[in-house]
């Protein structure tokens, strides 16, 4: 069966940007608030996919909402500007090129959000990052995001580019249902196969911060392996069940590109299960017992958030905190479990966002700021080598943890919604 892969991108998107001269010199790299949502006016989400050796595109998207739209004679129009650094790292960054593109994006009826991509300068360089700037001309709202560029390796997920299969369109997230389909794209045109490794696993919540019994996870073997078939380097593929399935070009590939089904309602919070088993951060192990016990579940969650706050307002203000936590932890962090069971999902759901996050080639240090008399808090997170997922990263425990921990699990069952900040 033969099928042409065409990526529709937003409806007569125009380009136009100039090249800058390489810059050899060192430059500041600043440190982001990419997960606290409340921080950013525009909230991109980035696909980087290497087409050749020689090019590569960054995919983004944006949702209209968040752009404005200005009549400019009869026709009502947005205006982006993409600028972007390639950086030679994090630690000790040196400023290899630049560039700046515009978008002048006509409105259309009913759309939802646009999809453009960047095309990124070929450099010397085979892992640098990028600093990328979105910016809306017209309402001046900003984004910075940092990307982590790996082509020193070819089974590196960013030499596949998955297409929704309906629309054509990049997808952007590692997670789906198991309605979708997708296709995955990958620059070896003359590819035959695509071997999928089929993972089902229910993983547990991490233990504490400060826990010394916590395991990392580590190359965990599949239940099971087929093949898919490619035209031109592309194969459709269809999950079949909830569960982890790692595509790749060989079996004995150590990477390649994640693919997580876990159920319909994902990334959100809607039954009864989800909502039980997303308190056990701050739930002991005979309470979470005693609920996961009940006929009635939803009723046992329910009088667990009413026990916390003795009043019903402050308890609705308590499970919307939380839950709206735990949802971006999914949508952030999910891996080959869910984000919100993750390490940094689990500090993300118990102390809040970071008011700092610095990405390193290792991993991610995140900052908590002073609050009162105490010091800031830092989290190491370092990549864990399981070989399922390259959004795993694992925290570095330490005993110096348990209590920050304890109050912040304290300050949630007195009732009051825990933020560690000034």
């Amino acid at each position: 069966m033969k099928y042409l892969i065409i990526i529709i991108l937003a409806a007569s998107v125009l380009l136009s940007g100039c090249m800058k001269k390489p810059i050899n010199k060192a430059t500041n790299v600043s440190p982001t608030t990419d997960y606290n949502p409340s921080a950013r006016a525009l909230h991109p989400e980035f696909k980087a996919y290497h087409e050749s050796n020689g090019r590569t595109k960054l995919y983004f998207k944006l949702s209209v909402s968040e752009i404005f739209y200005l009549k400019v004679d009869t026709k009502e129009q947005a205006q982006l500007t993409a600028h972007y650094e390639i950086l030679s790292s994090t630690d000790n960054p040196v400023l290899i090129d630049s560039a700046y593109t515009r978008f002048t994006i006509p409105k259309v009826a009913k759309q939802s959000e646009i999809v453009a991509f960047i095309d990124i300068k070929a450099t010397d360089s085979l892992r640098f990052w990028l600093k990328v700037k979105l910016e809306d001309r017209y309402s001046r709202k900003t984004s910075t995001t940092y990307i982590k560029i790996d082509k020193n390796t070819t089974d590196h997920s960013q030499n596949f580019l998955s297409l929704n299969y309906a629309t054509k369109k990049p997808y952007f997230l590692d997670y789906m249902t198991d309605s979708d389909s997708v296709i995955i794209q990958n620059n070896t045109k003359n590819l035959k196969k695509l071997y999928v490794k089929y993972y089902d696993r229910n993983f547990s919540v991490p233990m504490p911060p400060f826990s010394e019994l916590h395991q990392t996870q580590s190359k965990i073997s599949p239940d099971s392996v087929y093949e898919i078939l490619c035209q031109n380097g592309a194969a459709i593929f269809y999950p079949k069940k909830s569960g982890l399935y790692r595509i790749q070009t060989d079996t004995t590939a150590n990477l390649g590109v994640t693919k997580v089904i876990f159920n319909k309602n994902y990334p959100y919070f809607k039954t009864s299960a989800d909502l039980l088993q997303a308190v056990q951060y701050i739930s002991t192990d005979n309470e979470f017992m005693l609920m996961a016990q009940s006929a009635n579940k939803k009723l046992a969650v329910d009088n667990f958030w009413l026990r916390a706050s003795n009043d019903t307002e402050r308890a609705r203000e308590l499970v919307k905190v939380w839950y709206n936590r735990a949802t971006y932890a999914n949508i952030y962090f999910t891996s080959y479990k869910e984000g919100w069971k993750t390490d940094r999902g689990m500090i993300y759901m118990v102390f809040g966002p970071p008011q700092i996050v610095e990405r390193s080639e290792t991993g991610e240090r995140w900052t908590y700021t002073e609050k009162s008399d105490y010091q800031p808090i830092h989290f190491i997170f370092k990549q864990n080598d399981s070989r399922v997922s390259e959004q795993d990263l694992v925290l570095m425990r330490d005993n110096s943890y348990q209590t920050f921990w304890y109050e912040a699990v304290e300050t949630w069952r007195q009732g009051s919604v825990y933020q560690y900040s000034p």
